[in-house]
């Protein structure tokens, strides 16, 4: 039985009241519209139900690991985004969520190469990461890490960082 996102809503109690009238249509399914978010989608992954279909992987207070709502025809392709808008983490808390992402990601390559490169293009004030397999469409990364994959193990490779903005989010 498919279920739309109101219906879903109507089983979840009081905070239904709230999201309800903040919830639209739009021609790529649904979103929920609340000030908080403005228009960054990256800020609205993770408010159920922003995406039904959205395959949330991880989740702590800071940041999340999603499934790309874009392969661009990648087997694989995930994403780290911290939860707090218009701030780059320390250096620690990057090579935290770095780790993260590149062991989900590896699990579920298994075997072959995976890259992780900051991308802040379509998103330039929200910081994320993107992780994925080597197939489909790659544009040429300045900026990027690549680990070799061997049962689900990953290993770095090469690690290439040539502009002051792959400084700030490899």
């Amino acid at each position: 039985m498919s279920m739309t996102p109101q219906d879903i809503l109507k089983q979840e109690g009081e905070i239904n009241e709230i999201l309800e009238g903040n919830l639209s249509p739009d021609k790529e399914g649904y979103e929920i519209q609340l000030e908080t978010g403005q228009n960054c989608n990256l800020c609205k992954i993770n408010r159920y139900p922003y995406h039904i279909d959205e395959n949330i992987y991880f989740e702590d207070e800071d940041f999340y690991i999603v499934e790309t709502n874009e392969l661009k025809g990648h087997s694989i392709r995930n994403m780290a985004v911290i939860k707090e808008h218009g701030s780059v983490p320390s250096i620690s808390d990057r090579q935290g969520i770095k780790e993260e992402l590149a062991e989900i990601t590896s699990r579920q390559i298994r075997e072959g190469e995976m890259i992780i490169f900051g991308s802040m293009n379509t998103f330039p004030e929200h910081y994320h990461l993107i992780a994925s397999d080597l197939e489909g469409d790659i544009k040429p990364i300045h900026d990027y890490e690549l680990y070799s994959v061997e049962k689900g193990e990953y290993r770095l490779k090469e690690r290439k960082i040539r502009s002051r903005l792959g400084q700030k989010l490899l």
